[in-house]
Parts: C-alpha cells; structure tokens; sequence
C-alpha cells in the first residue's frame, strides 16, 4: 500500500495499519450513514498496492481506493474513491487526497472519480473533471407488496453454487452498456462469496420453462441495517414479462424476513427511466446519490 503521511504521523499504539483503517472506514460509515467505499474497492489489502492512506497523529484523515474493471469489448478503466474525515471535507485537502490517489493508476487507462461529497466536487470540477453520471440512492420501508408473481412460463428459485456462472453471463448481457455492472467476472463472484456478508440465501434465481437462467437478484445487508438489493438483472430478451417485480418481491420478502434489516435499499442509474418507474411504483423514494466523474 502506498502511504503519504502528513508531518509527525503515527499509529496508534497497539493498532495495526489494517485495523486502523477499519476503524477509520467503520466510523465514517456510523457518521454518514452509509460506507464510504464501495464493494469493489474492498477489503483494501496493503498487498495490492491499489489504496493511499493519510494520517495524522495516528489517527486516518483520508484513504483513497481504486479498482480497475474489464469491460465486454475488452476495454479497461479505473475507477477511484476516496474517504475524508468529516473535519477535513474542504476543497484543498480533498485535492490533496485525489493528488496522492492519481499516483495509483498513471496515465495508460482512463480514470473515473465518485463522489458523494459537495467539497470533493468543487475539488474535482476544479481540476477540470466534470460529472457525466448519477447514481441514485432509493429506499421504502418493509414489508412491501412488490406486484404480481411471474407468469406460469416462469418461476423464482433458490440460489446454487451452480448458478455463478449463469450469473455473470445474465449480468454481462443484462449490463453490457454498465461500465461497472457489466464487469462482473466469476473471478469477482468468487472473492464477494469469501466476504462476511455474503448470503447465498439471499440470492435469488429466474427460470424459463427450459430451466434456463433469466435473470437473478442478490441481496446483501448492511451493519447500519439497510437490506439491499446489492443487485438485479434480467435478460434483455425476457423483460417486459414481469420478472424484474417477482424478482424484487422475492429479495425484499427475504429482506423482510430478517431481524437485522430496518429498510430496503438499492442503487439505480438516473438515466435508467424504466428501472426508475419500476422502483417508483412499488413506493420506493430517492436518498441521494453518488455522481461519476471524469477528466472532460
């Protein structure tokens, strides 16, 4: 991992660098309300040499985290988050953060930057990048009657170790235009079944009456929690028949169901107008959002 110390900095006695990280992310997420990194930019293992750390004191003031994602034609990007101490979210040190995290990825692939932040905006938009996406944070309160079940040609199952395959396939084909969606790998799938909030139970699977693999939705929960649809996806060939609102009925019936989940949420692209509607009709409601950007 690579580290740029702020004048006198140290760790806290007794704390691994590991640990002081965890807690540095942990009392942000207790802060803000949500983490402040996403699933691919974690666990940030010092071996990968893909995070920057800032201390002060021995206590974190920022981190910044980068993954680098494939897409379908074969293409690459990198995509950058950074997490702040709320008593240093000012436009200067956030520069300073972003100007330590560049440094992780050179100059050969493009860059794309998230943000949830107003200060890392005005540092952002003063470094000449400009906002090209938004990504919409949506919530409801459960239990909820998420609509009709699919039709008689189709049915909702259980998740099986045999499944990963026929879910990165429905996903690629599901996201081929979703830079970061569409990259999902079996790779990828596997390091998210190593991780301990992963729950097989909370996945759920659309069969044809072939028993061919039409779409799935995959739950996750959240410490905070929050019970997501971490993520949903039908193949474009079998929308319009009802899949997308039985597969959401069946994860946020499973989400329901447990005592750790407060609320359902999920992330939707503000230009998906059809996934929107959707999640409007069954009363979910905007709490944010994160906005892309990149170098214009």
């Amino acid at each position: 991992m690579n580290e740029v110390e702020l004048p006198d900095a140290r760790y806290a006695s007794g704390m691994s660098q590991q640990e002081q990280i965890a807690t540095f992310l942990d009392q942000l997420t207790h802060h803000d309300g949500f983490a402040p990194l996403s699933a691919e930019k974690l666990p940030v293992d010092p071996a990968t040499g893909r995070a920057v750390l800032i201390a002060e004191d021995g206590v974190v003031m920022a981190l910044g985290a980068v993954a680098s994602h494939t897409h379908n034609d074969g293409s690459k990007h990198w995509a950058l988050e950074t997490a702040v101490q709320p008593g240093m979210r000012f436009p200067t040190f956030e520069a300073a953060v972003l100007d330590a995290s560049f440094a992780l990825v050179g100059t050969a692939e493009p860059l794309s930057v998230w943000s949830r932040r107003s200060s890392l905006d005005s540092a952002l938009t003063g470094m000449g990048f400009v906002a090209n996406r938004t990504l919409v944070f949506l919530v409801v309160q459960l239990p909820l009657d998420a609509g009709p079940a699919p039709t008689k040609n189709h049915r909702i199952r259980s998740f099986s170790d045999g499944d990963v395959a026929d879910i990165v396939a429905v996903n690629r084909t599901a996201f081929e235009d979703h830079r970061e969606a569409g990259a999902l790998d079996i790779k990828e799938m596997s390091r998210y079944q190593s991780e301990p909030w992963f729950d097989d139970a909370g996945i759920f699977i659309a069969e044809d009456e072939s028993g061919r693999t039409v779409g799935f939705c995959w739950t996750k929960v959240h410490p905070n929690g929050d019970g997501e649809i971490f993520r949903i996806a039908v193949d474009p060939r079998y929308q319009g028949r009802g899949l997308g609102v039985a597969l959401l009925g069946a994860g946020f019936s499973y989400l329901s169901g447990r005592s750790d989940v407060l609320k359902g949420v999920l992330w939707v692209d503000k230009a998906n107008t059809a996934a929107m509607q959707l999640y409007r009709s069954i009363g979910m409601t905007r709490d944010g959002s994160n906005r892309e950007f990149s170098l214009g």
